[in-house]
């Protein structure tokens, strides 16, 4: 592998509702500027990390049928009779599953799923708030302006530089800020197909 590739490793998901798969599909393609990067994955027995919603009858099914799966699986509300290692509860911090994704991938290590070839640079801040900007006006209109800047405020506030600053946690502040008419999911794909053609430039 090039010093210009990256790995990246595949999750298999099973619930979750429509939306929370709309931005996590979002998250997912913004992996780019991490080290690790992430695929969606259709069938369990490729994956790399595992996401069971607990109150899905057939994650349950899969977890006791595959007992295999426990050491790279990620619970969203996990029943309280299954055996747990990596475990969230709604409302969902998606940094915090990121960060648990490549945690496991880190601990276990495996030949990545998938060698991805690299589709151009890293959007910087400014960019990615540019291009949020821009679709966000089409949904709430010119409080898009204020909604990005304090997105941006919190992000590198945490970072303690805008160099440091991941796409997916600006992304993920940004749509906690959404008014609740909003609709997240949507955005959040629109924002993440408006960047991959920014990079594909």
């Amino acid at each position: 592998m090039s010093e210009t590739e990256k790995s990246a490793y595949r999750v298999h998901l099973e619930g979750l509702t429509a939306t929370e798969r709309t931005v996590f599909a979002g998250l997912i393609q913004l992996t780019e500027g991490n080290a690790t990067q992430f695929q969606i994955e259709t069938v369990l027995e490729n994956a790399d990390v595992v996401l069971l919603d607990g109150g899905v009858r057939r994650s349950q099914m899969l977890s006791r049928l595959n007992n295999r799966i426990v050491q790279r699986t990620i619970w969203i509300d996990p029943p309280a009779d299954f055996p747990v290692t990596y475990q969230v509860s709604r409302p969902l911090r998606w940094t915090l599953i990121m960060k648990m994704m490549e945690k496991i991938v880190g601990e276990s290590p495996t030949d990545p799923a998938v060698v991805v070839q690299p589709q151009g640079g890293r959007q910087t801040l400014d960019q990615l708030c540019s291009i949020s900007q821009t679709v966000l006006r089409q949904h709430i209109g010119i409080a898009a302006d204020f909604l990005v800047n304090s997105a941006r405020s919190d992000v590198i506030a945490a970072a303690g530089s805008p160099a440091k600053v991941k796409n997916s946690a600006f992304l993920e502040d940004l749509i906690k800020q959404l008014p609740a008419s909003a609709d997240a999911g949507k955005i959040a794909d629109e924002i993440s197909k408006a960047l991959a053609r920014a990079v594909a430039q």
